[in-house]
């Protein structure tokens, strides 16, 4: 006799095959170099296009967003690097967009690339608790490619960071020689790594009403540099508005980003 269930069965199964086919294939498949990630981004920040970057060896890709400037032939633009916080991780390549960040360069800088890289939940982070990083060469990696692809400005590549991504900026800067600033925001590293940091303008941040991270981490972090010399510009936070943020505030203060696009590698633009 025909079993009766076939045909629901042939549907369901149907339907799961379509659905998986249709699910996105970013972190998984085998990229190159840079390619756009052929998602649909609907969060109006249209001027941010979306890519996928594989040259690192492991499984997972690096999904970003970036905002490329109006460029003219035989110049080159500074380059931002924003690494995000915890809970922005996904497969969307939406939820690392940081809007005062964005406006912050918008409303007070000046014509620059802009990449704001994601996180792969629990398969991908720039840094953990102990300040080590499974994709720090990766991210490496995506800038040096970055650096190779467009005109950007070797000398002056900028690294931000909020909470666990201001942590993941203190570790690059023990591994890397490729910035010329960093601003960290919310999250010190560990003093003892303070003499590995390498020696560029660096200016922090912290709110000192902070539950979740403690001030003193940033604290100790920049004591630590500035006894061996490093210049370490400190913002202190205090008693902000309830639901503000120190990053809000920081992005937002036109100084930082005046300060930020004067800096080149090895020397305050402008100056010898």
């Amino acid at each position: 006799m025909k079993n009766k269930w076939f045909p629901v069965l042939l549907i369901v199964v149907t339907a799961a095959v379509m659905l998986v086919g249709c699910m996105p294939e970013i972190a998984t498949r085998n990229v190159k170099g840079i390619e756009p990630d052929g998602l649909q981004h609907t969060d109006g920040y249209d001027d941010y296009q979306g890519y996928v970057f594989g040259g690192g060896k492991e499984r997972y890709n690096m999904l970003f967003r970036m905002k490329s400037p109006a460029t003219e032939a035989g110049k080159t633009y500074p380059l931002i690097v924003y690494l995000p916080p915890e809970g922005t991780e996904g497969t969307d390549n939406e939820k690392q967009m940081n809007y005062y960040l964005i406006r912050g360069v918008q409303n007070n800088g000046q014509d620059a690339f802009v990449v704001l890289p994601q996180l792969v939940k629990e398969k991908f982070a720039f840094g953990d608790a102990k300040g080590k990083s499974s994709k720090a060469s990766q991210l490496e990696a995506l800038i040096e490619a970055l650096a190779a692809q467009y005109p950007i400005d070797r000398n002056r590549i900028y690294l931000t960071g909020v909470g666990q991504g201001s942590l993941a900026v203190w570790e690059q800067l023990t591994r890397s020689k490729t910035y010329a600033a960093a601003m960290p925001i919310g999250y010190g590293g560990d003093p003892a790594t303070a003499e590995t940091v390498d020696d560029i303008p660096i200016w922090a941040s912290h709110d000192i009403d902070d539950s979740a991270v403690p001030v003193t981490t940033t604290d100790k972090m920049v004591e630590a540099l500035r006894a061996r010399g490093v210049l370490v510009n400190y913002t202190r936070y205090e008693h902000l508005a309830s639901g503000k943020e120190a990053y809000q505030e920081f992005y937002f203060d036109k100084e930082v980003w005046a300060w930020l696009f004067r800096q080149y590698r090895g020397r305050e633009l402008g100056k010898e």
